[in-house]
């Protein structure tokens, strides 16, 4: 329809695609190249075998959540189906599951500990980890200029405004609670805010918090909701800022400066700063609150939340 034409054009005009910046694939088919040689179960397990590489999968992965099963993959890469160089595995990187949660919503958190995965994982990373591979792609136009923190890179890819996106553009079945093939192709597609300035750093904080948050099992669910909103909101500010300023319902000007978190600080550390932050934004006479809480009396937002619930 024409709301949704309109939405998807005006994503469209503010972004850049993902694979402009990131080169995406999936991960290694495990089982063997020769027919009737071995298979994943024989090459994957909880002990450490041969040429051992900590190991996930598709089933492992949530939203900004990987869980650790302790699993082992034994990477023969030269007897491999499908192998993957090890620098695809081995540098910083984003991972979606192949399959996406219900209502199309994709699962993918960030990977700092170098996992190596199969082919239920689709992998995205910087385009220089991966020199020695192919580095252009049909209907790619690759963007040299723009370096952005993976956690931008992945602030941009699960929040509610690509969830419309993918939902709208790419997935495969309409009926309500449905799942969708996230493809490399597809993934490559998806648009990063190409423009965010002071936003940026923001943003890498904000995805600190909540993987710190989705991470930690004491019971902070009202906290972590409240920055997932929030990161929502900062999309949603981004890019349909007029929209915003005409109904004064604008958060990205009444943020503030977001206090980092430290790798060298403990978690209680990183913890009470992210308690304190959520104190500051959430008292009840704080605009982002305010503004958080009725953002959906704006049209184009309305739609948007509806159409990803």
């Amino acid at each position: 329809n024409k709301d949704s034409h309109q939405i998807l054009e005006t994503i469209d005009s503010l972004s850049v695609k993902l694979g402009s910046i990131y080169y995406v694939n999936y991960g290694a088919q495990v089982s063997s190249k020769v027919p009737g040689g071995f298979k994943k179960n024989e090459v994957v397990g909880d002990s450490k075998i041969g040429n051992a590489k900590k190991f996930v999968e598709g089933k492992d992965l949530a939203r900004w959540k990987l869980r650790d099963r302790k699993l082992w993959l034994d990477y023969r890469k030269d007897e491999m189906y499908g192998p993957r160089t090890e620098n695809l595995f081995e540098n910083p990187k984003i991972i979606l599951r192949k399959v996406s949660d219900k209502n199309h919503k994709l699962a993918g958190s960030i990977d700092y500990n170098n996992y190596y995965t199969d082919d239920g994982i689709v992998i995205a990373t910087d385009y220089s980890n991966v020199a020695s591979l192919r580095q252009d792609f049909i209907g790619i136009e690759r963007e040299e200029n723009i370096s952005f923190s993976i956690e931008y890179v992945a602030s941009q890819l699960f929040n509610c405004i690509t969830d419309y996106y993918f939902k709208n553009k790419f997935a495969t079945e309409s009926l309500q609670g449905a799942t969708s093939h996230t493809y490399p192709k597809t993934v490559r597609d998806l648009p990063l805010f190409k423009s965010p300035k002071n936003v940026e750093a923001t943003l890498t904080i904000l995805v600190k918090y909540i993987m710190l948050l989705q991470n930690d099992n004491s019971d902070k669910n009202l906290i972590l909701n409240f920055y997932l909103e929030l990161l929502n909101a900062i999309q949603i500010n981004l890019y349909f800022p007029n929209q915003l300023k005409q109904a004064n319902k604008e958060i990205i000007k009444h943020l503030g400066n977001l206090k980092a978190i430290e790798k060298s600080m403990s978690d209680e550390k990183k913890l009470a700063i992210i308690q304190s932050e959520f104190n500051r934004l959430y008292d009840p006479n704080h605009p982002v609150r305010n503004n958080l809480e009725t953002l959906d009396s704006i049209e184009e937002i309305r739609i948007i939340k509806e159409a990803v619930k």
